[in-house]
């Protein structure tokens, strides 16, 4: 009865073949807690379930972001020290599918998302009572989506923004390098998942 948000267990699935699903992502609720961890992995946001009076405490959705104003509701939860709770049974299932503005690999629409990300982190930043931790797992996330976003602009030769990044932050292109180092060892990883189940 106190808990101001609940957590619930959730899946990411894509079709494979005309109503054929594979799980791409599943986590049950104590995996899935309202902890900064989690929400700046992946939110699964649909497994939250509020109280209006704690939506209202907030201040509800933040008009700033048309991206990511889910996540940046969940983060300011977290910072506010909204008690919260879980229940372990899968109650969201997320297709997967081209059309998704969040995972449809739109290259407008992820820059837009990371540069959201890395205006409302520094927002968080400036939370009263952030603790230390708090602040040292936002700050490297705030490095990490500016890090995406040189590399979305770097492989999309938008070159003027590549410039002015590298302008700003110098130490981006190590970052970078980093994130595309990772990002192909996922990709390998994902392709021998991908073979291994076809055959």
């Amino acid at each position: 009865p106190e808990a101001g948000v609940i957590s619930s267990g959730g899946r990411i699935v894509e079709e494979t073949a005309p109503g054929q699903f594979r799980i791409v992502l599943e986590r049950r609720g104590g995996e899935n807690r309202l902890d900064l961890k989690t929400l700046l992995d992946i939110p699964l946001t649909g497994c939250r379930y509020w109280r209006r009076q704690t939506l209202a405490m907030l201040g509800g959705f933040s008009a700033r972001y048309p991206f990511a104003h889910d996540r940046d509701l969940l983060v300011r939860a977290v910072l506010a020290r909204v008690p919260s709770a879980t229940i372990d049974d899968v109650l969201y299932t997320y297709r997967q599918h081209p059309n998704s503005r969040t995972l449809g690999g739109d290259r407008d629409i992820t820059r837009a998302f990371l540069d959201e990300h890395y205006e409302m982190s520094g927002t968080w930043l400036r939370s009263p009572g952030l603790l230390g931790t708090e602040a040292s797992e936002i700050s490297q996330w705030r490095r990490l989506q500016l890090a995406e976003s040189f590399l979305l602009d770097f492989t999309s030769r938008r070159w003027g923004q590549v410039a002015r990044t590298l302008g700003k932050h110098p130490p981006v292109l190590g970052l970078a390098l980093c994130q595309a180092l990772r990002h192909r060892r996922r990709k390998l990883a994902y392709e021998s998942i991908t073979k291994k189940e076809a055959s």
